[in-house]
């Protein structure tokens, strides 16, 4: 495959403080992502005895435009010295998509010759536009501190897809590949959080009530789906200081995970004519519980047990299409999800110039999927190691390099292969530590790579992926007067499910 991509952003912002302790400001941040990737597959037709009938070659050209532009504007009003205080946020995001795609499929027969060709075009215009306020309030008392907020959002989805199919010179459409989806979702919340402090040990314990009405209309089959529910998702953490070098804490909550826009569309996105992914507008959210200890030694070496169980949990499965000829790779709820993580975080100084900072990961994790016949639970132990290393050398260059190892370790229907990749970037300033000259390089090695094989029995079928690799970069910033605008680049829940 081959991916291209140019990137462009701009991004503005000011802050006005027009009373004391009142403070506004306001952010946009607009980008044009034009990316475009061409893959080609080739397929094997064979009879049950593995010789070889037929193959096909395809070639799968997408261009894809992804613009977007989003607006924030913030308030804040520090009411007195002992931290109370009002934040407001307002956001506007729009995101608009132009995808054109174009597949090309030779056929040929066991002999090597050309059969027939099939060439088809897909248009799918697609736009999300989001809405959200919220407003915050922080309360210190004398006997506790006490936070409350609320929040609502609205988030509409427009995703059209065409498909024409080129028959003697001319296209015309295929109506059973190409839909019209429309989704239109509404959240409002409400949260309120009281912390204590007695002698040693600290307290927190909130409630969060989240009320969602959500309506998936998808235009061919003229077919709805609504949701309106409310739920509750309580929360409790608690740390105790043993001594001033001894710290445990715990805590637990309950969460929703909604599923993001993409897997709510039942809109095909083509790899090759035999294998493309699709939503569905049916999917519920994934309802988890989490449970979480962890000791703090010297305040320096953090040792972490987490434990998460979910309900309805979302994922990708592979199934076939109705004409048992296509495979599809669909977002779906599959059961019950188990994860259980064991986490340290262990730094290290070797020398005044030279820290290290450890962080061995273990993990378990037990799902279903769906097999020919029923589900099969899959389990497996696996984990990660990271090393980050500063380092200061001669001439003032400071010098970070991050390496991370990772065993097999299941990700949805694959299971993946271990890998390793190290990262490194040098700094380096001048002119009165007014300008900063930074080095970066990626996967130095050129070994990191993604490889899946699929548990589910229902097809053959693996991945073998090189990403983007070895890229060096160097990067200039010169400071002129007093510090940039940081801007509120903060994302919201409906932004991080696109």
């Amino acid at each position: 495959s081959s991916i291209k991509t140019n990137y462009y952003t701009w991004h503005g912002g000011a802050d006005w403080q027009f009373l004391p302790g009142h403070q506004l400001s306001v952010d946009y941040l607009g980008y044009l992502e034009d990316w475009r990737n061409t893959t080609y597959s080739s397929i094997r037709n064979d009879d049950p005895g593995g010789k070889l009938l037929s193959f096909s070659r395809s070639s799968n050209d997408l261009i894809e435009p992804y613009y977007y532009d989003g607006v924030n504007l913030n308030y804040k009003y520090d009411i007195d010295p002992s931290g109370k205080k009002i934040t407001s946020e307002l956001h506007y995001d729009s995101y608009r998509n132009h995808s054109d795609v174009t597949q090309i499929t030779d056929q040929y027969d066991a002999a090597g010759n050309f059969s027939n060709n099939t060439t088809f075009k897909g248009h799918q215009p697609g736009s999300i536009r989001i809405i959200s306020a919220k407003s915050d309030a922080v309360l210190p008392l004398a006997e506790f501190s006490f936070r409350t907020g609320l929040k609502f959002a609205e988030v509409k989805n427009d995703l059209e897809q065409r498909f024409d199919s080129l028959h003697n010179g001319s296209y015309t459409e295929i109506n059973d590949m190409s839909n019209h989806f429309r989704y239109t979702e509404r959240i409002a919340a409400a949260y309120f959080i009281v912390s204590k402090k007695m002698n040693k040990t600290g307290i927190d314990a909130g409630l969060r009530l989240e009320y969602t009405k959500a309506d998936g209309y998808t235009v061919k089959q003229d077919t709805g789906n609504r949701w309106e529910y409310a739920k509750l998702f309580p929360s409790f953490s608690m740390e105790q200081e043993l001594d001033e070098n001894n710290k445990i804490s715990f805590s637990a909550s309950r969460r929703i995970n909604r599923p993001s826009y993409s897997q709510l569309n039942p809109i095909r996105w083509y790899s090759d004519p035999f294998f493309y992914s699709t939503g569905d507008p049916k999917l519920k959210p994934e309802m988890a519980w989490t449970v979480s200890t962890a000791y703090s030694l010297k305040q320096k070496y953090i040792f972490t047990i987490s434990y998460g169980y979910s309900s309805n949990h979302i994922m990708r499965t592979l199934i076939p299409d109705s004409n048992g000829a296509t495979i599809k790779n669909l977002a779906a709820n599959v059961g019950s999800m188990q994860q259980l993580d064991l986490l340290a975080s262990l730094p290290v100084t070797i020398s005044s110039f030279w820290q290290l900072q450890l962080t061995p990961d273990v993990s378990y994790m037990a799902y279903p999927i769906s097999q020919l016949e029923g589900t099969t639970t899959l389990r497996k132990w696996f984990g990660t190691m990271s090393v980050q290393q500063q380092l200061r050398v001669p001439g003032g260059i400071k010098v970070d390099m991050t390496s991370k190892y990772y065993t097999e370790a299941l990700r949805g229907t694959y299971l993946t292969k271990a890998g390793f990749y190290t990262d490194i970037g040098m700094k380096k300033t001048f002119l009165k530590n007014n300008l900063d000259v930074v080095l970066t390089a990626t996967n130095i090695f050129n070994s990191a790579r993604y490889h899946g094989i699929s548990q589910s029995n229902i097809t053959d079928y693996y991945y073998d992926n090189k990403l983007d690799t070895r890229r060096i970069a160097i990067t200039l910033h010169y400071h002129v007067g007093s510090d940039l605008i940081k801007g509120n680049n903060k994302t919201t829940e409906e932004q991080d499910r696109l």
